[in-house]
């Protein structure tokens, strides 16, 4: 199978739960909760495009972005974005200040998740 060119893993919360999303370079999205295939779909090539023009400053972001003040039952957002230089894992916690970009890009992958794991 191809690699995903975004893998979207959101982990913790209440219950430590965790789900991840991935995207293929046709548009495919393939949603996974508790290692288990849970739900797929296809993205326009206009929907993919949108989605991709996220990431034009992705590279310039940090590797991680932690919380001052951890709290219990809070989620971690790990997001991988392949380019033809390679792949880049930016890991944020829910507390973290987040630049406008990541914030946007992981909005983005959460609805595109909870739209594959609808019933």
């Amino acid at each position: 199978m191809l690699e995903p060119i975004v893998t979207y893993i959101k982990s913790g919360g209440l219950g430590g739960r965790s789900s991840t999303l991935e995207v293929y370079d046709d548009g495919m999205f393939v949603a996974e909760a508790a290692g288990a295939t849970v739900g797929s779909g296809k993205l326009r090539s206009d929907e993919l495009e949108a989605l991709l023009g996220l990431f034009d400053d992705f590279p310039s972001l940090s590797a991680e972005y932690r919380s001052h003040s951890p709290a219990p039952d809070t989620c971690q957002y790990e997001v991988t974005y392949r380019t033809s230089e390679g792949m880049k894992t930016v890991t944020a916690y829910q507390l973290a200040s987040l630049p406008p970009s990541f914030r946007e890009i992981q909005s983005e992958l959460e609805d595109l998740l909870r739209h594959a794991l609808k019933p």
